[in-house]
This record gives C-alpha cells, structure tokens and sequence, in this order.
C-alpha cells in the first residue's frame, strides 16, 4: 500500500515537522559483502573437501568413457525446466486482481530470478519475481505469489521423492517426502484460514500476511489455475529429475535410477541451506553421501553431481543472461530520461510531471 502524503499545510512549523532521525544503514552493505563472501568460501572449502576423496584421474577416465547420448539428454532436458516454471507461476499470478499476465512477462521473470539464484543462497533471486508485479498489484501481493508457487513447488518435490523411495523400497525416503508434503499442506493451511493467524502470526505482520494469504485463497478459487500449477511443477522437477537420472545412466549406474529419483528432493533441500552460494557444495556433498549408500563410487558420484549442478543451474543461469541485459537497458534508458539536464519543458510533458519506470510497461516494450 502507498502512504499517502501530506500536503505543505498539514505539516508544523519549525522543528516539530523534522522528521525523526534514521539509524544508519552504513553497515548493511559491509554486512552484505562479509555474508556473500563466507558463502563463496564455504562453497569453495565444501568443493574442495570433495574433491579431496576424489582419483582425478580415475574420474577423467569415468567421464571420457560416459555415454554421449545419456550426457547430451541430462543436457537438454533442463533447457524444459525455465518455461515450466513460467508456466507454474503465470497460472498463479493470472488470478490476482489488477494484473495483466502474459508468458512473456512470466518468463522474463523467471529468467531474472534464475540467474540471481546462481548468486543468492536459499533461491533468494524468487523475490524478483515480487518486485516485477509491484506496479501492477503490489509487493506484498507479488510475494504471495511466489510464496504459493513455492509451497506447490517444494509438495511436487516431496511427492517425487515418496515415489522414488517406494519404488526403490527404501521407506524412509518414502517418509521424507511424505513429510515435506504434510508440511507443504500445513503452510497452505495457515495461509487460507484467517481464524489460525491470530495464533501463529504475530501481530506487527498480520495485516500484511491477510495480504498475501489472499492470493492463496483467490488461486485456490480457480480449479484450472490450481490444475496449471501442479502441471507446471511436476514438468519442472520431473525433467529435473530425469537429467540426475541420465547422469547416472551415463556413467553406468542407471540401475539406481528409482533410488536416485529418492535422494534428489535431499539434494535440493540441502542446497537451500543458506550459508553457500546457490547451493554449491551443500547439495553436492549430500547426493556423493547419498549415493555412496548404494555403492556408487565417489568419482561416479561427484560427476552426477557437479553435471547437475552445471545444468540444472549454471546452464539456466546463461539463458537468463539476455532477460538480465535486456532489463538493464531498460532501466538505464528510463534513468537518463528522468535524470537528463536541459530538457526544456514542453506543452505535451508539463514541467512538474515526473517520469516514473514501469517494470510492466518496460517488460511489455522489451518484448515487442
């Protein structure tokens, strides 16, 4: 919600209309840059652990003898993943009011947001896809959207991860997932009845929470937006899956694949720890942990992993690279127009008019 502004009369005199003095921010950054740096190095320090249990040489010998065919599907499969998530968050957003959705737009975003989880812990990057619907239904809106996106997200994940486990007979991973589910089912509860935020949600947040709670419970009115997400999510992990699965073929472990379709929602949950970068060596370690379970080497092991790391995130990341470039021309175009000296005011553009940037509208230009 915008606060609104008080006009020169409504403000006192003298010193009663100062406004109150804000405590600094200086350090933020410092703090920030101190954080991003502990994440690189406890991603380096992780990489390097692993690669210290690893036979170099036995593992080029692993890679040059790989299945071409099977590398080139956990490849392609990935290149899916960007447009389904689209997909999975434009049938969220299509049921929010004052939003005009678009493939385009959701696509855009997402490809911002992927590019900005190759740097921020925990998929953090998410939130971009917020401040892209700011203009149209506000922040707090657009963060419920990606909360919800999220919460069906991480059910299709457990989901995957029961299947797997009952598949491959291993019944505790048929618990985890059936937990993360239970617990995914608990959030939307909370989200969709007003009566349990008086208990769980403090007060300061509640008005903002009922805010987000909203989009929730207006997606949840939609059955063919509900049916689009779920869509979007299992095409999403499900070709995820499939290339962790072709890395395994691969390198001649395919036997494992319903084991390996158990521990991949580990993987993913260990790569949202928030202290790497993206995920980097977290989620690593635990898919060689994991799959030493099974006998599987540590130099098969920590190749599948780092191949689905540089395709299932860095690869994304590269496609992202022209939504991120295009999004800063804009921005950059809007800035010199506000800021340009010497633009003699005309008849059309009164004076006192001022040029404000429209994510929407940019997005809107970019893409025609």
């Amino acid at each position: 919600m915008r606060t609104p502004q008080r006009g020169p009369a409504a403000q006192p005199d003298g010193d009663a209309g100062a406004e109150p003095p804000q405590p600094s921010r200086s350090g933020r950054p410092a703090q920030r840059a101190v954080a991003a740096v502990a994440a690189v190095g406890v991603s380096v320090g992780l990489v390097a652990w692993l690669l210290s249990g690893v036979d170099l040489d036995r593992a080029r010998e692993v890679l040059r003898n790989a299945n071409p065919w099977w590398l080139l599907v956990a490849l392609l499969v990935n290149c899916v993943s960007p447009y389904a998530c689209a997909y999975r968050w434009l049938c969220v957003i299509r049921t929010c009011h004052d939003v005009v959705p678009s493939f385009a737009l959701a696509r855009r975003a997402t490809f911002l947001s992927l590019v900005l989880n190759s740097f921020i812990p925990s998929k953090g990057g998410d939130l971009a896809k917020a401040v892209y619907l700011r203009n149209q239904c506000g922040l707090v809106a657009g963060f419920g959207t990606v909360v919800v996106e999220r919460m069906v997200d991480l059910a299709i994940l457990g989901a995957l991860g029961a299947a797997g486990g009952l598949i491959a007979g291993a019944l505790w991973g048929v618990g985890i997932g059936a937990a993360i589910v239970t617990a995914m089912a608990g959030v939307f509860v909370l989200l969709v009845a007003p009566q349990l935020h008086r208990w769980f949600v403090p007060r300061p947040l509640r008005k903002k929470f009922a805010q987000g709670a909203a989009v929730a419970a207006q997606w949840l009115r939609s059955p063919s937006s509900v049916a689009g997400t779920l869509f979007g999510a299992i095409v999403s992990w499900g070709v995820g899956a499939l290339s962790f699965c072709a890395f395994l073929c691969a390198f001649g472990y395919g036997e494992h694949w319903a084991y390996a379709l158990c521990v991949f929602p580990l993987g993913i949950l260990a790569g949202l720890l928030p202290f790497t970068m993206s995920g980097v060596g977290t989620r690593d370690a635990a898919y060689v942990s994991l799959l030493a379970v099974v006998a599987i080497p540590a130099e098969e092991a920590t190749l599948v992993s780092f191949g689905y790391t540089i395709c299932g995130y860095w690869l994304l990341s590269l496609m992202g690279l022209p939504s991120v470039l295009s999004e800063a021309r804009a921005w950059l175009r809007e800035r010199n127009e506000t800021a340009s000296p010497g633009l003699a005011p005309t008849e059309e553009t009164p004076p006192t008019e001022a040029v404000k940037f429209d994510l929407s509208k940019a997005n809107r230009s970019a893409h025609s």
